[in-house]
């Protein structure tokens, strides 16, 4: 068979994705004729589509004085993560053929946007002007503008990009990230939908579109949008909706309950599980368990205020479970739990029990203890060992847990009077399901803190000089 005949037959395969069979017959030319500049060529292009960027550079490099042999060798080294080689190679192209327009293209690509972007610019108005049909390039073009802050012209190439080309998404996703960097977030939204509808199994757009929608007060848009990506996502890249976060001291001695028993009720919690281990020996102990998804390992006790602060700090899900480790979870209490945190008007935080508070000395004026009452009621503060935290309102807020009431008391009531301040609401509500025995704050227990030996009375009297003194000084 002819030399004209094989590097056909190779291309007819390379375009039917047969690389290997492509391989072969491109090399059987190139033992004909070593220098053959269409088989270098495309062998190059196919070394470059399997990943084999020194293979590419090689056969590049034994053609040093043609335009399209540069360019290719510029995208070998870009690979190779040589940038200022491969910058080298794309200009050697153009001093060879001014009008190489991948050269141009990858040129203006691998400029520092902040350094060169006048240059960046004026290589892709030559490549346009070379193949003005061309939708690449205007889209490149647009790229280059936006990088340097020209929302309004990169916005009119993307136009033009879609224009020639209805189908090429990154003119869609290209035209609403410019849009939104010119604070035309409105208008953002009419490419991202274009773009859902080019890539129906793209996640992209939907992420844009719930942000998009949420910040405009378009809620039952976000939703959707919110609920359409978590279908488009696989398991293993598709960010929880719900977390659970769990410090853990010890072994919780008084109680039936600890961080084991709790972790088996927790066995089929649909949602991430993490667990702040305040302790070396605990960590040592439990730090591989399966059912932990996320952990943070203090070496010494942190307390409870910076330990729900770590682990909510952890938590990607739109609603977070706070549990003691002493806690038994019954199937069901959970989700019982985030169904009035979703329902309830203003909630930010809800639990089982909760207090009125008086503003003094913050004692409770009354008590809604769990199983003892049948409706939601509005409260002070919530009971700390099971809650729940609806994060996007806690996180607006720009709500956290005082750090200086470590190691314990006043953290449920110094969060329910941020929330108050900030227009949001904290409720008891009437969820059982669950078994308790009150642990760290009424047990007469020796408790150290970052190794320090602390003592009960006085942290309660501290903490709620703390909280007074904050509330006299801010009013919350």
């Amino acid at each position: 068979m002819s030399g004209t005949l094989l590097l056909g037959r190779a291309l007819e395969y390379h375009r039917q994705g047969l690389l290997d069979e492509a391989a072969a017959l491109y090399g059987a030319v190139l033992e004909r004729r070593p220098d053959h500049p269409e088989a270098l060529r495309l062998l190059g292009l196919l070394h470059l589509q399997r990943g084999e960027a020194d293979q590419a550079l090689a056969l590049a490099d034994r053609r040093a004085d043609d335009p399209e042999a540069q360019a290719q060798r510029g995208e070998a080294l870009i690979r190779l993560g040589r940038r200022a080689e491969a910058a080298q190679a794309w200009r050697a192209a153009l001093a060879l053929d001014p009008a190489q327009s991948t050269a141009l293209a990858r040129l203006a690509g691998a400029l520092d946007p902040d350094r060169d972007a006048g240059l960046a610019i004026g290589l892709m108005r030559r490549a346009v002007a070379l193949d003005p049909q061309g939708a690449a390039g205007h889209l490149e073009l647009g790229e280059a503008l936006q990088a340097a802050g020209r929302f309004d012209e990169a916005v009119a190439c993307h136009r033009r990009a879609i224009a020639l080309d209805p189908a090429r998404a990154a003119a869609f996703e290209h035209m609403g990230k410019a849009l939104f960097a010119a604070g035309r977030e409105a208008e953002a939204v009419a490419p991202f939908r274009l773009l859902a509808a080019v890539s129906p199994t793209d996640p992209l757009p939907w992420t844009w579109l719930e942000g998009l929608c949420r910040a405009q007060s378009r809620i039952p848009e976000a939703d959707r949008a919110m609920a359409r990506e978590r279908e488009l996502r696989g398991p293993g890249e598709r960010p929880p909706r719900r977390s659970a976060v769990i410090p853990v001291l010890d072994y919780s001695p008084g109680s039936p309950f600890d961080i084991r028993s709790l972790l088996d009720d927790l066995a089929d919690f649909d949602g991430e599980v993490i667990v702040v281990f305040n302790d070396e020996a605990m960590f040592q102990d439990l730090g591989a368990h399966p059912r932990i998804d996320k952990f943070a390992h203090n070496r010494h006790n942190v307390g409870v205020a910076r330990a729900w602060n770590i682990g909510i700090n952890h938590a990607e899900g739109e609603v977070v479970f706070v549990l003691n480790a002493d806690l038994h979870i019954l199937p069901g209490t959970l989700a019982r739990l985030e169904a009035y945190l979703f329902e309830l008007p203003d909630a930010v935080m809800v639990a089982p029990g909760g207090d009125r508070v008086e503003a003094a000395r913050f004692h409770a004026t009354a008590r809604w203890s769990p199983g003892a009452f049948a409706e939601p009621v509005e409260v002070d503060r919530v009971h700390g060992f099971l809650f729940a935290l609806h994060a996007q309102r806690f996180h607006d807020a720009g709500l956290c847990f005082d750090p200086r009431m470590s190691p314990y008391f006043h953290e449920e009531t110094d969060i329910g009077l941020k929330a108050r301040a900030a227009g949001l609401k904290t409720w008891a509500v009437p969820v059982t399901g669950f078994e308790h025995v009150w642990g760290i704050t009424r047990a007469d227990r020796k408790i150290t803190y970052f190794g320090r030996p602390v003592d009960r009375a006085a942290m309660l009297v501290r903490n709620g000089l703390i909280l007074r003194e904050r509330v006299r000084r801010t009013g919350k």
